[in-house]
């Protein structure tokens, strides 16, 4: 009965393992998933700061350029 009942165990330790593995699977990819939303965040980010800072220049120059036109 010792033998049968270790069997047990062992079939309940595995399920145990089984179930914590698939957690860490599931936690990966809401790991991977975040990474990704935070990657396209920062992306808008220097896009748009790359943007603002091109027009202002754009506009900074077209102010230089007046006043020596004048």
């Amino acid at each position: 009965m010792e033998y049968g009942a270790t069997r047990i165990q062992d079939i309940d330790n595995q399920k145990r393992y089984a179930y914590l593995v698939s957690e860490n699977v599931g936690n990966f990819r809401l790991s991977k998933d975040s990474i990704v939303v935070l990657t396209y965040i920062a992306w808008a980010a220097i896009v748009t700061s790359a943007q603002m800072v091109s027009y202002d220049l754009h506009l900074r120059r077209g102010i230089v350029g007046s006043r020596f036109c004048i």
